[in-house]
């Protein structure tokens, strides 16, 4: 009698105890991943990019869905801080995985912040917040600029004299001229009286050795006036090429990355607080012959290499290099203005 107690007391133990853990997972919040926390999920988001007046690029990456699949993923952005989705927003596809977001609409010289997002069935996500400014319109009639944040405050151009795009080429210039042509050689140079032979230069401007000088002319100028300025001649107000100092700041103070924007291969020059200007790789015109576009750029400084009168400054790059250096004036390169900060 006393063993069929005790084997019914064991069974109603068991039955006791699978009630309970039954109730256990009855009352456990659903998970998809047999967990039991709810978690939104985890999210990083982009430093923004390629900044222009009224656009900007940006994105970021859903590291994790913790258990709950995303189902909208992007970037929302304002002028205040911690932008949500009652601000503007993009929708950039779903589930784990790096995104690119472009932001449209946005106004000139005005500071933003931005949040990548991602949404599950629990809530939404927010990565880190990055903030930008965007290209300020004004100064030098329509051509937009960009404030890279350098020591000097100095503006660079988002644009080459005559291109219309970041990425355009625009027009090519020897050194001191103001217009571009069809021949580019010491024949048709502006600052050469006639032809040269075994470098035997005959400069009426912009010389600082009497051997080059048409007549033993010397007048000692090593940087161009406005009048001689493609910048200034084309574009007006107070735009003008970069001296060499000043092309030696952006090299120093800035990030340099091998790119291709819209096809078009060159440089995105980023500024030390993030915002970036491209400069392409637009070759160079040597008599006719037009050469090295999508591999080399070639970008005319304001100064004039001294020690040989018929060499001027130049920034050179390729996809491996980049360089400031001096060469002949009669070459036809590219001109991307500056002008000083306004502030």
């Amino acid at each position: 009698m006393l063993k069929h107690i005790k084997t019914l007391t064991v069974a109603m133990i068991c039955i006791v105890m699978a009630l309970c853990v039954s109730c256990k997972k009855d009352n456990a919040e659903p998970s998809s991943s047999g967990g039991s926390t709810q978690t939104v999920a985890t999210v990083t988001t982009n430093d923004v990019t390629e900044i222009t007046q009224t656009t900007a690029m940006c994105g970021g990456e859903v590291v994790s869905e913790n258990g709950w699949a995303v189902t909208e993923r992007g970037v929302c952005w304002g002028t205040a801080e911690h932008p949500t989705l009652s601000d503007s927003y993009t929708e950039d596809g779903d589930g784990v995985g790096k995104f690119t977001s472009t932001l449209t609409g946005l106004e000139s010289g005005t500071t933003y912040y931005v949040r990548a997002y991602a949404k599950n069935a629990v809530g939404t996500g927010f990565g880190e917040e990055k903030s930008f400014t965007t290209v300020a319109s004004g100064g030098g009639g329509t051509h937009e600029y960009v404030d890279l944040g350098l020591p000097s405050g100095l503006l660079w151009a988002t644009c080459n004299v005559g291109a219309e795009n970041p990425e355009d080429y625009g027009d090519y210039f020897a050194w001191g001229e103001t217009e571009p042509k069809s021949y580019y050689d010491w024949s048709t140079y502006k600052w050469c009286n006639g032809d040269w032979n075994q470098f035997q230069f005959q400069f009426t401007k912009y010389c600082t050795d009497s051997d080059y000088g048409y007549n033993g002319f010397v007048d000692n100028k090593i940087v161009l006036e406005m009048s001689d300025d493609a910048a200034r001649a084309n574009w007006g107000g107070d735009w003008r090429m970069p001296t060499y100092d000043e092309m030696v700041e952006l090299k120093n103070n800035c990030t340099w990355t091998w790119t291709a924007q819209n096809g078009k291969n060159g440089y995105r020059v980023t500024g030390p607080n993030g915002n970036s200007i491209f400069l392409p790789a637009a070759g160079y015109y040597y008599n006719s012959s037009f050469g090295g576009a999508g591999y080399y750029g070639y970008y005319w400084l304001g100064s004039l290499y001294a020690d040989y009168p018929y060499f001027a400054y130049y920034l050179y790059f390729g996809f491996r290099d980049v360089f400031i250096g001096s060469n002949y004036r009669d070459w036809g390169r590219s001109v991307r203005p500056v002008r000083l900060s306004q502030n």
